[in-house]
């Protein structure tokens, strides 16, 4: 797929890319504008400093739920995240000559290629035509949510490729078919 061999020749670049998604859970379309190329580690890491800082004025539920993030990412950092929802779901996309294109991996369990990408800018096209699952959080659940949505790793999304129905990459458009 054209958009595939796009991401694996610029492997190592960071570089932005503007998607037309239609999401598959609830119909919304809306174009996103997405830095590709990036080092996830180092979003990671950013993520803890602003974290760091944040969190010193923080008190009490918002003070816990900043306490367990900053665990969270800096297991993660480590490599010995233990609640990694998605462990062993994933392997590792790689090019024709067998080089691995950092940024896709193929979800083991239905075989679509996802793309993973940080979100600099969503504009809706049209809005959801299925509603949105109404999921019952605790407290702290929603305070971690409402942190992490400010973190640079609150920006990480994954792409189904089927669910693209454009791509731009350096001035080129790709259209999904």
């Amino acid at each position: 797929m054209k958009i595939l061999e796009k991401i694996a020749s610029q492997a190592g670049l960071a570089r932005f890319a503007s998607f037309t998604y239609v999401s598959r859970s609830t119909g919304e379309v809306a174009k996103y504008i997405v830095q590709l190329g990036f080092n996830y580690r180092n979003v990671l890491q950013k993520s803890i400093d602003q974290l760091e800082i944040d969190r010193q004025i923080m008190c009490g539920l918002s003070r816990q739920a900043a306490d367990e993030i900053m665990e969270s990412l800096k297991a993660s950092l480590n490599k010995t995240q233990t609640k990694y929802t998605k462990k062993d779901i994933y392997e590792t996309y790689k090019d024709a000559s067998g080089k691995t294109v950092h940024g896709i991996k193929i979800n083991q369990n239905d075989s679509s290629i996802k793309i993973f990408g940080l979100i600099t800018n969503k504009f809706p096209i049209s809005p959801a035509i299925f509603p949105a699952k109404e999921v019952e959080n605790s407290p702290l659940v929603k305070e971690k949510n409402k942190i992490k949505k400010d973190l640079p790793i609150g920006r990480f999304r994954e792409f189904a490729l089927d669910g693209l129905a454009t791509a731009r990459l350096d001035g080129e458009t790709l259209v999904m078919e």
